[in-house]
Order: C-alpha cells, then structure tokens, then sequence
C-alpha cells in the first residue's frame, strides 16, 4: 500500500491537492470494507447481544473519516502541513500533523475499549461454540478494523514525511 501511495505521490507531482488524495482513496476504501464485512454484516442479523459494539465502530468510523477528509482537503489541512511557505519546519510543525494523528488514536483506543468489554456468551472457538449467527463468530473480524488503524499509525507519518519532501513545485530547477 505504502508503495501505491508513493506512486500516486509522483504522479501527482507539483498539484497538492492531488496528491492529498494517496491516502483519501485507500482509507474510503479500506474502512469500508472493514465496515461491511464486520459490523454491518453483524448488525443485518439482527443479533440479540451486544449491538452496541457494532454501532460504536461504525459512529466512530465514520466520524473519523470524516475528519481524515477534512484535514486532508481543507487548506489549513494538512495541504498547510505539507507546504514549506506556511510550515517550515515540516509537516509536525503544523497543528494539522497531530489532529489527524490524534483522531486515528482516539478511533482505535474507542473500538478497542468497545470490543474488549464484550461478554462471553459461549465459551470455546467461534466455528464450534454457536455458529454466525451470533457475536463470537463476528467479532474477530472486527479486530482487522484496529490492525488497519495501527499499520495506518505507520503509514501516514511516512507519508506525510515522503510529501513534505516531495514538493517539485519549490525546487528551483524542476
């Protein structure tokens, strides 16, 4: 994925905007896949326990894409962060940087805090214990939505680091 959003980064070239847009796509589409496959999946069954937790992904989700889009395209977003005119020290000298860092933080530790307090209605292994019509079968599959905020904990300093540097539009001799 890094190499992907590295890619569109040169494509792009001296558009920001377009630029801002590498990481825009993947997160739409990663977090709706997560989206469907876990929590709304669990919830169009109708389940008798412990739809909160489902719902608390999908809220906080979407409102932490939200955010993600705003800082991404707004101009005192991360387009700010990233040109060294408005931030000279970098993208983590903009107040931008630690806002979005600082959602996806606050994404993982709520689904996390959300899924670790479920209860146990069947002991065992999903497959044996009940079957999918029931949390211990879907459950796990939401944990893939926290991986994703982690390796994106990862990933957005180094691509937020790679577009700060990347910027042909200031070099004198491009």
């Amino acid at each position: 994925i890094e190499i992907l959003w590295n890619a569109w980064t040169m494509y792009a070239g001296r558009d920001m905007s377009s630029r801002l847009v590498g990481i825009t796509i993947p997160i739409v589409i990663f977090y709706s896949g997560m989206l469907m496959g876990g929590p709304v999946n669990f919830l169009m069954r109708k389940p008798y326990a412990e739809s909160w937790i489902a719902e608390t992904y999908i809220l906080v989700s979407i409102a932490a894409v939200e955010g993600f889009v705003l800082l991404n395209f707004a101009s005192f977003g991360l387009k700010a962060a990233i040109d060294p005119r408005i931030s000279p020290g970098g993208p983590y000298s903009h107040w931008s940087t630690y806002v979005w860092m600082g959602i996806l933080a606050a994404q993982t530790l709520i689904c996390r805090t959300a899924l670790t307090s479920s209860k146990e209605l069947k002991g065992g292994p999903p497959w044996s214990a009940c079957g999918c019509d029931h949390k211990e079968f879907f459950f796990p599959r939401f944990w893939g939505m926290i991986f994703v905020c982690y390796g994106m904990m990862v990933c957005f300093n180094l691509w937020i680091l790679g577009l700060s540097y990347y910027a042909p539009q200031y070099w004198s001799w491009a």
